[in-house]
């Protein structure tokens, strides 16, 4: 059953298609992430400081985001150097 007290992921932000998954803030993480629009700007000021969004995502999403997938859509070992973990919710 559903409280109020239940989030939503905010995956959609970054993908366009928010997933399924609702629960308590101690089973997400905080994601911050440069959009695509801002890129450019962070690879030619060299930095990405000021640039970022950040997310409360679920933990099967952060591992998405953080990661560049596979051909197949799946998560990879290569890192994202657009999103990075920021802290797990207490």
């Amino acid at each position: 059953m559903r409280t109020n007290d239940d989030l939503d992921c905010q995956c959609g932000a970054l993908t366009g298609r928010r997933c399924d998954w609702h629960g308590d803030a101690s089973e997400t993480v905080l994601v911050d992430y440069v959009p695509t629009y801002q890129r450019g700007t962070a690879e030619a000021a060299g930095t990405h400081v000021g640039l970022t969004e950040r997310v409360r995502v679920c933990a099967d999403c952060a591992d998405w985001i953080t990661h560049i997938p596979t051909k197949d859509g799946d998560v990879s070992d290569a890192l994202n150097p657009w999103a990075y973990l920021v802290d797990v919710a207490s």
